[in-house]
């Protein structure tokens, strides 16, 4: 401890005047469990070190070199870092919360000292650090492991973190304006009223991630699957962009069917699908087979549903303004607090397989289907099948 302690009163002369004093420099040291809280250290060498537990409580030690430093279950807390290198470290399970990390590098690396031995890793180990209230600010995080990490209220704000692991991680309330988490990994989050405005996530993993009442305007989710997010409280528009590739391609085969009038595509079929609060607006899903999917506090607005199956369909709270229904099968279905406005359900004349016209009709059927809640005047379902409808 005499040394450590020599070390930084030659270092604190250093920075006084470097021709009296030396920078402190613990290259390769073993300083596991040692105390250097409050310690003024700016510019300091821990090269390699093993600080595995040691305290770094409130202290300078700002533009520090940690690069591949063991810093596992060491404390950090309230710790000034700003403009320091930590490529290739270990930090599992360490305490940096308030901690100043602007501008701070935590990308893998590596590096080979004289005797030839590799000091640092390919990808810097923060999982399961609390993190909370930091400034990450412009932080270097790409690649980084943060699974498991807590973020409470943390500042990272035009920080990077493309492919970076944020699975599990808590960052509630945390601020990630401007931030790059192209390709990061999210799945299982927990991003309750964060500040995601003008973040890219093109790419991102967001399985069952809680988006629930984050801030989102202009972020870039293009491409990203939206499907098991919550986006509760959020203006997130969930496209068929943001949908698993399977229903994108059902979709466009369903297109390509209807267009061609069946001799190419395939009619899409999708029993039971999880499509709530997910934005189809303007579509034409005439023919579809969508009986007991789920579409709640979906848009759906302007859609055509021409002798589309949606028995038993799930559209409470959804938006159906000025869809248009033409001989759809709509039994059993709960559209309680639908938004109806200017929407039309009629009869459709049915063709033969040539296309010529029958004199037959089909109606927009609506039996035992509940319409609790909904705008619709009665008038406009005269053409309707309504038996045991509920109003």
């Amino acid at each position: 401890m005499r040394s450590i302690v020599a070390t930084i009163e030659a270092h604190q002369r250093w920075i006084e005047d470097t021709a009296t004093g030396k920078r402190a420099d613990f290259f390769d040291a073993d300083l596991s469990g040692k105390n250097f809280a409050r310690v003024e250290l700016p510019d300091g060498t821990f090269v390699g070190a093993n600080c595995s537990n040691a305290s770094f409580r409130s202290a300078n030690l700002v533009r520090g070199d940690f690069m591949g430093a063991d810093l596992r279950g060491a404390d950090f807390r309230g710790a000034k870092l700003k403009g320091s290198n930590f490529r290739g470290v270990s930090l599992v399970g360490a305490n940096l919360n308030h901690a100043d990390l602007i501008d701070v590098d935590f990308r893998g690396g590596t590096v080979v000292d004289i005797n030839n031995r590799t000091i640092g890793r390919e990808v810097s180990d923060l999982s399961s650090c609390a993190l909370d209230f930091a400034k990450l600010v412009r932080a270097q995080l790409s690649g980084a492991n943060l699974k498991g990490t807590s973020l409470i209220g943390a500042n990272l704000k035009n920080a990077n973190l493309v492919g970076a692991n944020l699975e599990d991680t808590n960052l509630t309330s945390a601020d990630l304006s401007f931030a790059n988490l192209a390709s990061a990994r999210l799945s299982n989050a927990n991003l309750e009223r964060v500040n995601l405005q003008h973040a890219v996530l093109r790419g991102a993993k967001l399985a069952k991630t809680n988006l629930k009442g984050a801030a989102l305007g202009s972020a870039d989710f293009d491409g990203v699957d939206l499907s098991t997010a919550l986006v509760e409280n959020t203006n997130v528009r969930v496209g068929l962009a943001n949908l698993p590739p399977h229903l994108q391609r059902a979709f466009r085969d369903h297109e390509q069917w209807l267009s061609s009038g069946g001799k190419a595509g395939e009619r899409c079929v999708l029993t039971g699908e999880d499509l709530i609060g997910v934005d189809l607006s303007g579509r034409n899903l005439s023919g579809m087979v969508l009986n007991g999917s789920k579409f709640r506090k979906g848009n759906l607005a302007d859609c055509v549903f021409a002798m589309t199956e949606m028995k038993r369909a799930d559209l409470r709270g959804t938006n159906l303004e000025r869809a248009i229904f033409l001989g759809t099968n709509l039994s059993g279905a709960n559209l309680a607090n639908a938004r109806l406005d200017g929407a039309k359900l009629r009869s459709i004349e049915i063709c033969n397989k040539d296309g010529v016209r029958t004199n037959k009709f089909q109606k927009t059927t609506l039996d035992g289907a509940i319409l609790v809640g909904t705008s619709i005047p009665r008038e406009a379902l005269a053409t309707c099948s309504c038996v045991n409808t509920r109003f």
